[in-house]
C-alpha cells in the first residue's frame, strides 16, 4: 500500500507545484467589501480576513459611516511587493470609488484590533495622505520599487499605539461567525476561536489552519498540534504531530508554501505535504479520532 502512496503523491506534488496559482477569496458585509490574496489554499488567516471584514461593517455600523470601505490584503507568499499599508479617502481601487481603501501588501499576520483603530479614524476624520516609496530586494538582489499614497507613517504608528475607543472595546464582545461545515461550526469571540459541533467546544486563541475532510475539520492550532471535529465527537482528542519522531516539525509547510493534499483511503484519510511525501505523511481515521498509519512507522509514536 506504501508504494502505491508515495507514487500517487509524488505524482500530484508535481502538478500541484507546477499548476500552483494563489487563492482569492472575496467577503461582503454591510458597506464593506475585501478581497484577500494568499499562497495556501488553507490559510488560518483567511478566516482572520473574514472576521475583520465583518468588523469593520459592524463598526462602520456603530459611528454611523454610510461611504464604501474596499479592503485589499495580499500575505507575503501572494505577491513580490515590499511589506507596505497604504489608506487612502475617497480612492478608486479596480475601477470603483471607495470612501476608505486599505491596501495591506506582504504582511504575515492580520493584527484585527489595530486595523480597526486605523479604519475607525479613517471613518471619523480627514487626514493628509503623503507620497512614500519602499524598496524590496528579493533572494536574487533585484530591486522592486514601490511608490503609494496614503496616511502617513508617524499618523499610522500614533494610531496603533492608542487606546482602544468605547467602540472597539465593545465590538471585541461581539460573536462574529466564520465557519459551518460538516456539522462544525466556529465563531470568533474576545480575541478567542470557538468551534463547536453542539456536543462539544473547543477554544484556542491561535488558529494556523483548518484542514476539511470528509465527515469533519482538522483545526490546527499550531503549525504541529490538532483537534478533529465531527458531528458525533463528544470527547476531545489533541493531537501533537511533534511526538512523532518521523514527522518534521512542520508537517505541511515547503519553503513559503503551506499545500497540502488528502486522498481517501478505505482504512482513513491519507494526509501529504506537497513536495516532501515521505517526511510528512500520515493516515487518519476520522472514525477513531487517531493517526493509525505512517509513510514511515515512527519508533516510539
Amino acid at each position: 500500500m506504501k508504494k502505491s502512496i508515495l507514487l500517487f503523491c509524488f505524482l500530484i506534488s508535481i502538478k500541484s507545484f507546477s499548476v500552483h496559482k494563489n487563492v482569492l477569496k472575496n467577503f461582503n458585509y454591510g458597506n464593506v467589501s475585501g478581497v484577500y490574496i494568499t499562497a495556501w489554499n488553507n490559510d488560518g488567516t483567511i478566516n482572520d480576513f473574514d472576521i475583520l471584514v465583518q468588523l469593520t461593517a459592524k463598526l462602520a455600523e456603530k459611528v454611523s459611516y454610510k461611504d464604501s470601505i474596499f479592503l485589499d490584503f495580499r500575505d507575503e507568499t501572494a505577491t513580490s511587493k515590499p511589506r507596505y499599508s497604504e489608506i487612502r479617502k475617497n480612492n478608486i481601487a479596480y475601477d470603483k470609488k471607495y470612501g476608505i481603501t486599505f491596501c495591506n501588501y506582504s504582511f504575515k499576520n492580520i493584527n484585527i484590533w489595530e486595523t480597526l483603530k486605523l479604519l475607525e479614524f479613517a471613518m471619523k476624520n480627514d487626514f493628509k495622505e503623503q507620497k512614500r516609496k519602499v524598496v524590496r530586494y528579493d533572494d536574487f538582489y533585484e530591486k522592486t520599487i514601490v511608490e503609494y499614497f496614503g496616511m502617513t507613517d508617524k499618523l499610522i504608528s500614533k494610531i496603533k499605539n492608542s487606546e482602544d475607543s468605547r467602540n472597539l472595546k465593545k465590538l471585541r464582545k461581539e460573536k462574529i461567525s466564520f465557519l459551518d461545515e460538516n456539522g462544525v461550526q466556529a465563531y470568533f469571540q474576545n480575541e478567542t476561536y470557538y468551534f463547536t459541533n453542539q456536543k462539544m467546544t473547543f477554544q484556542t486563541n491561535s488558529l494556523e489552519y483548518l484542514l476539511t475532510l470528509n465527515n469533519g475539520i482538522m483545526i490546527f492550532d499550531t503549525k504541529s498540534s490538532f483537534v478533529y471535529l465531527n458531528p458525533e465527537i463528544s470527547v476531545m482528542n489533541k493531537i501533537e504531530l511533534d511526538f512523532y519522531e518521523e514527522l518534521s516539525d512542520y508537517p505541511f509547510y515547503h519553503y513559503s508554501f503551506n499545500i497540502y493534499n488528502k486522498r481517501k483511503l478505505k482504512e482513513g484519510v491519507f494526509i501529504y505535504k506537497v513536495m516532501d511525501s515521505e517526511r510528512n505523511s500520515f493516515v487518519f481515521s476520522e472514525e477513531k479520532n487517531e493517526i493509525i498509519d505512517f509513510y514511515f512507522k515512527p519508533k516510539n509514536p
